[in-house]
């Protein structure tokens, strides 16, 4: 019975005593960016790493505050490195749904477990209306270069008439030419007899 209770002992007490004399440990969450933007329906990535801020690593879990609010909101997040022993890094995926609202979001990222967080590390999430292209320029400027080629018409037929015209009178001429010719050479002709009789 007494070699029981030192095993006992050994297995369980001496480690609770030593990390009651040691301390648990504490620890900080760093991430790459604190403000982020997107639209909806896209996914952001987020780098972190959770040091060991004081005492001595026991292990401990990532989580986020206000979980629940941000499903409601569309709003998923995701820890690629849940639990570790720190120092670990990980990757934070936030997820936003095509039906999230236009508007600011705040993400709190906290540990806990034997070695939590000292405070809340917090990251502000922008979800903004994406840009739509107007078309209107696009439509005035299609009918402004159809009316100029509209325009451009008129002056195209007045071309062809005047080239119409100008063919015409040349063919008038031609014909004018060889009325005189044919009176030149039949006068020719009659004061030709006249002097041989």
């Amino acid at each position: 019975m007494k070699s029981y209770l030192t095993f006992l002992f050994v297995m369980f007490l001496l480690p609770a005593l030593y990390a009651q004399s040691n301390g648990y440990g504490k620890s900080i969450i760093v991430v790459n960016t604190t403000n982020i933007s997107a639209q909806p329906g896209a996914t952001v990535q987020v780098g972190y790493t959770t040091k060991l801020y004081s005492g001595n690593t026991w292990g401990t879990t990532m989580q986020y505050a206000n979980s629940t609010a941000l499903a409601n909101d569309g709003i998923k997040v995701n820890f690629s490195t849940s639990y570790g022993d720190p120092t670990f890094s990980g990757t934070l995926y936030i997820q936003i749904s095509n039906n999230t609202n236009v508007g600011t979001y705040k993400i709190s990222l906290y540990a806990t477990g034997d070695d939590p967080s000292v405070n809340q590390t917090n990251i502000t999430l922008t979800v903004y209306k994406p840009k739509t292209v107007s078309t209107t320029q696009s439509t005035t400027t299609s009918n402004t270069s159809l009316s100029t080629k509209n325009q451009s018409t008129p002056t195209s037929n007045a071309t062809l008439s005047t080239k119409n015209t100008t063919s015409q009178i040349t063919s008038y001429e031609y014909i004018v030419v060889i009325v005189v010719v044919i009176i030149i050479l039949a006068a020719y002709f009659i004061l030709r007899n006249k002097q041989k009789m």
